[in-house]
């Protein structure tokens, strides 16, 4: 269960990632080298009102707004190797690159009233290997609004090794798509993913989202993955129209 504030294997799903893999998030936190920009929807606003301020939970987990006081935390998780072992290339090492990443964030809680969250564990979570209060990473949804194409929730979601394997990313992932439908249904909810993190996939699946394409990717997360085999699958909720695929596809 989840409290919300309005927070496997190496889990990344999402953008601005070019090579993008991680679901709060399917793409690397390098905002750096985003090719993406968060859009403003006409007459669209914050459908949770104050939700820069407000905090969700479950019994397992606290979900909160990334503040600038969490990027040391989240840049150990986005940091750390074992993160990026589906695509090593792609590994953050600069920390300046989580500050731009928690701002997206932020952005996006104050223009559309949903975006990523940092992740805590629950008070009420018994777990031995972990501590409440612990920030075990990063995950939700992100819209964007291409060139001539619809807007989109991303999916994406990051978290330390020492919580993987405990459903958590499915959990957030779940409660981040049926935010996304609430605040704004018009907007698919997308996924991509390398075939190089099954893990990652399989959490979009259950999230709800299916396989919309599948292919090589481009050059750029080739080199950053280290396989020329690797391929990139897109998630979606639904039939997505033509320009807004090509346009995804498009992005590596």
């Amino acid at each position: 269960m989840i409290l919300v504030a309005a927070p496997e294997r190496a889990l990344g799903v999402g953008f601005p990632d070019p090579t993008a893999q991680n679901i709060f998030y399917a793409c690397r936190l390098q905002t750096g080298k985003s090719r993406f920009r968060t859009g403003r929807l006409a007459g669209f606003r914050g459908y949770l009102g104050t939700t820069m301020s407000s905090e969700q939970q479950s019994s397992r987990l606290v979900l909160a707004v990334p503040e600038p006081g969490d990027c040391a935390e989240i840049f150990a998780i986005a940091s750390d190797p074992r993160t990026w072992a589906h695509a090593p290339g792609e590994r953050i090492t600069d920390p300046k690159k989580t500050g731009e990443l928690v701002e997206m964030f932020r952005e996006g809680w104050a223009e559309h009233g949903l975006s990523s969250w940092v992740v805590r564990l629950g008070r009420h979570c018994e777990d031995q290997r972990l501590r409440p209060g612990t920030l075990l990473g990063t995950g939700g949804v992100h819209i964007f609004a291409p060139p001539a194409a619809t807007p989109f929730w991303n999916l994406g979601y990051r978290f330390a090794p020492e919580g993987w394997g405990r459903g958590f990313a499915t959990e957030i992932a779940a409660k981040a798509v049926g935010m996304a439908r609430d605040v704004n249904p018009e907007a698919p909810v997308v996924a991509r993913v390398l075939s190089t993190n099954p893990s990652s996939a399989r959490v979009a699946q259950k999230a709800g989202l299916r396989l919309a394409w599948r292919g090589a990717p481009s050059k750029e997360t080739i080199a950053a993955v280290g396989q020329q085999t690797v391929q990139r699958l897109i998630f979606a909720d639904r039939d997505l129209e033509p320009g807004m695929l090509d346009w995804l596809v498009s992005r590596g």
